[in-house]
């Protein structure tokens, strides 16, 4: 099994899997247009981001017929925030996206995706890593170090005018 970054060539594949997880988690409704903007942004930020990476585990040549083309992906980015006792300069990487094909679960795919987008933020400065975990992928990150931390919140906008006041 060997990992290999992902290119611009890999973003419909890499939406697949996004899509895949979506499934997974229990969106049984996507937006019609949740496939075009995962497939936009994956072909911009592969080719212009230098501090983004998606890392990915091929089929193998020739893939399967009518079987996927990739069997597990995962993508990272650091951005720099405001320096914290955690991260000095700022520097936080992010993880996202991480799915395996339902016909390649089981066999450490993931964790070899996981552990090349480790490489990856720590490789450009992160001293902070973040993700958010589903319960499937708890034990995962557990198992490289990753820790609760319980003060996050949110806010889902539903429009622009939320805000106007």
């Amino acid at each position: 099994m060997t990992v290999r970054r992902a290119t611009p060539a890999d973003a419909e594949e890499l939406t697949r899997l996004r899509l895949q997880m979506f499934h997974d988690l229990g969106e049984e409704h996507l937006p019609a247009e949740l496939a075009d903007r995962c497939l936009a942004a994956f072909t911009r930020r592969l080719r212009a981001d230098e501090d983004f990476a998606a890392f990915v585990i091929d089929a193998g040549p020739p893939p399967p017929a009518g079987g996927p083309r990739l069997l597990s992906a995962g993508a990272g980015w650091v951005e720099t925030r405001l320096p914290g006792p955690h991260r000095p300069d700022g520097r936080t990487g992010h993880i996202q996206s991480m799915c395996t094909d339902p016909t390649a679960r089981g066999r450490g795919h993931g964790r070899t995706v996981f552990a090349a987008l480790l490489e990856f933020l720590v490789a450009r400065g992160a001293r902070k890593i973040e993700l958010h975990a589903t319960d499937a992928g708890v034990r995962l990150y557990a198992s490289f170090g990753f820790v609760p931390e319980g003060n996050a919140m949110a806010l889902r906008v539903p429009s622009a005018s939320l805000i106007s006041s």
